[in-house]
């Protein structure tokens, strides 16, 4: 994905903001997973605290998306594939 692509109009700016909710919703599934296979207790930690900190990046991006006059969807992807 190219991150310096600028966005233009505001049907394109909502399907970035869904994808990133998309995304968050999905690192707040699957943290919990990851972090559990994780060994070292203070890198556990980090891992879980990553994923409470998605919680709160996906209710400013649902936010953001109700603020533009879309409607946040709920979807999450696949765990990792080894």
């Amino acid at each position: 994905m190219d991150t310096k692509k600028k966005v233009t109009g505001s049907t394109e700016l909502l399907n970035l903001l869904e994808q990133s909710l998309e995304l968050e919703y999905t690192l707040i599934i699957h943290y919990p997973r990851i972090a559990s296979a994780i060994q070292d207790y203070e890198t556990r930690q980090l891992a879980q605290s990553l994923g409470a900190a998605s919680i709160g990046h996906a209710d400013t991006v649902a936010h953001a998306i109700s603020k533009l006059g879309g409607t946040p969807h709920w979807s999450f992807g696949a765990f990792p594939a080894e």
